[in-house]
C-alpha cells in the first residue's frame, strides 16, 4: 500500500496503479475489506487523473460495494463525490446529481463541512452544465457560505476561490446564452 503511495507522488502511475494491485490481494488474502475498499479507491484516483474516467468509476464503484456496509460514513461522502465527478466527466448528468445528491446529505449528516462545500459546488456545476443558471448560482452561493465555516484556512480559500471561480464563468455562460436583463453586477438574469 505504502509503495502505491510512494509511486503515485512520484508520477509513476503505473507503478502505483500495479502496487495498489499488489496490496488489494494481500488485503483479501487476510480478509481486510476496508484496505481493499481503500486500495481500489486510490486506483480510481489515479484514473481519475488520467481523464480514464470510466476505468476510475469501475474502481469506484467496486470500493463503494465493499465499504458501503463498513461504518466509514465520511469515506462513502468522498467515494459518492468521486463518482458524481466521474459520472459528468463521462456526460450522464442525472447519475452524477444522483450521486452528488446521495453524498451531500451524507457530508451534512456527519457535519462534513468541507466535502459539503466541494459537493454543493459541483451540483453547481452539473446544474450549470444542464443550462440551469439560476439553480447553478443558487448551489455556488451555498458552497461559499459553507466554505466559511471551514477551519483549515487553505482549504477554505482554495473552495472559495473555485466558487468565485465558477461564478465569474456563470456570468460568461448566461451572457452568452441567456441575455435577458442585466444588473449592475455584470450577469445575466
Amino acid at each position: 500500500f505504502q509503495m502505491g503511495i510512494y509511486y503515485y507522488h512520484k508520477s509513476l502511475f503505473e507503478k502505483s496503479i500495479s502496487a495498489y494491485l499488489k496490496a488489494q490481494k494481500v488485503y483479501e488474502t487476510i480478509g481486510d475489506s476496508v484496505k481493499v475498499g481503500n486500495c481500489l479507491n486510490n486506483i480510481g484516483l489515479i484514473y481519475y487523473q488520467l481523464d480514464k474516467f470510466s476505468k476510475a468509476k469501475e474502481f469506484w464503484e467496486q470500493s463503494l460495494e465493499i465499504l458501503k456496509d463498513k461504518g466509514n460514513k465520511q469515506f462513502i461522502v468522498l467515494l459518492k463525490l468521486n463518482l458524481g465527478l466521474a459520472n459528468m466527466k463521462l456526460g450522464d448528468l442525472d447519475q452524477a446529481m444522483f450521486f452528488q445528491s446521495e453524498a451531500l446529505s451524507l457530508a451534512i449528516e456527519t457535519d462534513d463541512i468541507l466535502n459539503e462545500a466541494k459537493i454543493k459546488n459541483s451540483i453547481g456545476e452539473i446544474l450549470k452544465s444542464k443550462d440551469e443558471f439560476l439553480r447553478a448560482r443558487t448551489y455556488f452561493m451555498q458552497s461559499l457560505l459553507t466554505a466559511k465555516d471551514i477551519t483549515e484556512e487553505l482549504y477554505r480559500k482554495k473552495t472559495e476561490l473555485q466558487n468565485f471561480h465558477d461564478l465569474a464563468e456563470l456570468c460568461l455562460d448566461e451572457k452568452k446564452y441567456k441575455v435577458k436583463e442585466k444588473k449592475d453586477d455584470g450577469c445575466i438574469y
